[in-house]
C-alpha cells in the first residue's frame, strides 16, 4: 500500500514565525532589530524591519545572516521573504540562501531551501515564496548572504519573514 501526501492548502497553515525569537550577524540599530522581521507588517520600515550593520563597519570575511528560532521542530510547507518597500538598496536583494536546522548547535549542518543570485534579483517590495512538495522538518530557519560586497548602507535587509507550517 503507498500512502500520498497531500500538501495543504495555506489557508490550513499557521505562520509560526509571527513573534518569535529572532537573532543576527548585526542590527543597524534600534529601529532595525531582528524580531521585527517577525512583527506581520510587510511594508518594512523604521520598526518594522530588519538590517545588519553596513559592511564597512564589519569584519571583511564576516557573512551576514538573520535566524529566526521556531520556538519547536515544525512540518514546514512555506516560506515567504519580503524586501523593503520604502528604500531601494539592490545588494540587500540577491545573493543569499535560505537555510533550515533541526538543532540551533549544529547550523553547520543545514539543509539549503532556496537561494537567489545576482541573476535572480528580487524586486523592491518583493516576496520570494518556497514552497514545498513535502514538508521540510526545522525549528531554526536562517538567511544567509553569500558574498560580502563593500556598501555604505546594509547588504541585506527583511522587510518580513513568514514560515507556513502545520
Amino acid at each position: 500500500m503507498t500512502t500520498t501526501l497531500q500538501r495543504p492548502v495555506r489557508t490550513q497553515l499557521t505562520n509560526v514565525a509571527f513573534k518569535k525569537t529572532a537573532s543576527a550577524s548585526s542590527e543597524w540599530s534600534e529601529a532595525w532589530k531582528a524580531e521585527f522581521a517577525l512583527d506581520g507588517h510587510r511594508e518594512g520600515g523604521d520598526g518594522h524591519a530588519w538590517a545588519p550593520k553596513n559592511r564597512n563597519v564589519l569584519p571583511a570575511d564576516e557573512l551576514t545572516w538573520w535566524q529566526v528560532d521556531l520556538g519547536r521542530l515544525h512540518r514546514i510547507w512555506e516560506l515567504d521573504l519580503t524586501t523593503l518597500s520604502d528604500r531601494d538598496y539592490p545588494l540587500s536583494r540577491y545573493n543569499f540562501e535560505i537555510q533550515a536546522s533541526e538543532d540551533r548547535q549544529n547550523m553547520s549542518h543545514y539543509r539549503v531551501l532556496g537561494r537567489v543570485d545576482s541573476v535572480h534579483s528580487l524586486p523592491i517590495a518583493g516576496t520570494l515564496t518556497l514552497a514545498f512538495d513535502t514538508p521540510v522538518s526545522a525549528q531554526y530557519i536562517r538567511v544567509v548572504k553569500l558574498t560580502t560586497e563593500a556598501n555604505p548602507y546594509f547588504d541585506m535587509a527583511i522587510a518580513e519573514f513568514r514560515v507556513w507550517a502545520e
